[in-house]
């Protein structure tokens, strides 16, 4: 029995940042403050990460196809920075402490 594969699913997450309206700037903001993050260590990453769960609130919890939003409203992106961080580093704090038992 012959089973065909679609690939139109990852097509839609992998060419996503490229549709729409001002994908360049929308990735030239993102790609300057992942950059930013070398220099900063942390400061820069946090909008990131609020931009990232922008994105994935939107796939998600709306059941909308992957779409870049706009850069602004940077309080909110900031304060869903925070949050993801923290819970990314609640999750990693096992990891965390065996690598430092480990030491």
């Amino acid at each position: 029995m012959a089973s065909t594969t679609s690939l139109e699913g990852v097509k839609k997450v992998v060419f996503f940042p490229f549709k729409g309206e001002k994908w360049g700037l929308k990735l030239l903001i993102g790609s300057a403050l992942g950059l930013a993050g070398y220099i900063i260590p942390i400061v820069p990453a946090i909008p990131l990460l609020g931009y990232y769960g922008q994105v994935m609130k939107r796939v998600i919890n709306d059941d909308e196809d992957p779409e870049l939003p706009e850069w602004k409203d940077w309080g909110t992106l900031f304060l869903d920075g925070v949050k993801l961080f923290g819970a990314s580093l609640i999750y990693m704090l096992p990891a965390y402490l065996v690598v430092i038992i480990g030491y």
